[in-house]
């Protein structure tokens, strides 16, 4: 296990929920995140989009436009894959494209994440994320920063 200190002024995300997987509940309902990827392989094979391995942006990107294409010319399989969404109980629609809708359903502000700056306090409850600088100290080795060990209390 690793205290994780980031450095001052840092941008912290706090998850709505305990854990990543079950915050998004506005956009989700009760689907599992694990769902959304299942459907998103679902549209790319329907759209007879080739399942690469490639998991670029560009990549990726490409795809979603001939995704977009393919749904703009057969309108009665876009109903099917909307459809089956409503069926998982995500209530993001989908109209067609990928990423607009993956921004639908994993928008933060209507989800009720929260954007906290390190110092500030933050819930001891629910998974937290940051992609700035950080310094990682092995909790066995943590107690060596302070100069009085006794002060320190660990749990």
């Amino acid at each position: 296990m690793y205290h994780v200190l980031p450095e001052n002024g840092e941008k912290i995300g706090v998850c709505s929920d305990r854990d990543i997987f079950t915050s998004f509940p506005k956009t989700l309902g009760f689907a599992y995140v694990g769902e959304v990827n299942d459907i998103i392989w679902q549209i790319l094979e329907t759209a007879g989009v080739s399942t690469r391995v490639d998991d670029s942006w560009d990549t990726f990107n490409d795809a979603n436009e001939l995704v977009e294409n393919y749904f703009y010319k057969n309108e009665n399989k876009l109903e099917k894959i909307q459809d089956e969404i409503k069926i998982q109980g995500i209530k993001a629609p989908f109209e067609g494209d990928i990423i607009e809708w993956m921004y639908k359903i994993y928008d933060p502000k209507k989800n009720g994440f929260q954007i906290k700056k390190s110092g500030e306090l933050l819930p001891t409850d629910r998974e937290v994320w940051m992609s700035g600088n950080c310094l990682f100290i092995n909790a066995d080795n943590f107690p060596y920063f302070y100069d009085d060990h006794e002060e320190l209390t660990v749990g």
